[in-house]
C-alpha cells in the first residue's frame, strides 16, 4: 500500500518500513511466538538483518549526494545480504544435521530397548 499511495514520498515509505520492522522485532522479542528458542532467535536475527538492510537503503536516497559514498553503501549492502544469505544457509544446515543426528540416535537407542524387552526374565526355577 505504501508503494501505491506514497509514491511521491519515498523517504516516508522507508520510515514506515523501519517502524514496521521495529514493531515486528518488539513483538518477536516480547511474545516469543515460536516453539523453540532457536526458531525465535532466527526470526529475531532475520528482523535485525532486514532492519540493517533498510537502513542501508536510506543511504541511497537524496540524503547523501556524494556518488562515491552511495557506491560504498551499496557495497556494504551487498556484503550484508551475502552474510544474511550465508548465515541462513548455515543455520538451516546446522539444524538439519542436528535433527538427523537426534533421530538416528533415538533410532539406535530404540533398537537396544526393543531387544531388551524381548528377552524373557529368568524365573527362580530356571535360575
Amino acid at each position: 500500500m505504501t508503494i501505491v499511495f506514497l509514491q511521491a514520498l519515498p523517504f516516508f515509505q522507508l520510515q514506515l518500513l523501519v517502524w514496521q520492522s521495529l514493531v515486528a522485532l518488539m513483538i518477536l522479542i516480547t511474545f516469543k511466538p515460536y516453539r523453540t528458542k532457536s526458531q525465535n532467535g532466527l526470526k529475531v536475527f532475520n528482523e535485525v538483518m532486514i532492519l540493517l538492510c533498510i537502513y542501508h537503503v536510506f543511504g541511497m536516497t537524496d540524503l547523501i549526494s556524494d556518488i562515491t559514498a552511495k557506491l560504498y553503501i551499496g557495497y556494504s549492502l551487498v556484503g550484508f545480504l551475502g552474510f544474511f544469505f550465508v548465515s541462513g544457509i548455515a543455520f538451516a544446515s546446522f539444524t538439519t544435521v542436528r535433527s538427523s543426528y537426534r533421530k538416528i540416535y533415538k533410532w539406535c537407542k530404540r533398537d537396544k530397548t526393543v531387544e531388551k524387552k524381548n528377552v524373557k526374565p529368568l524365573t527362580p526355577a530356571e535360575n
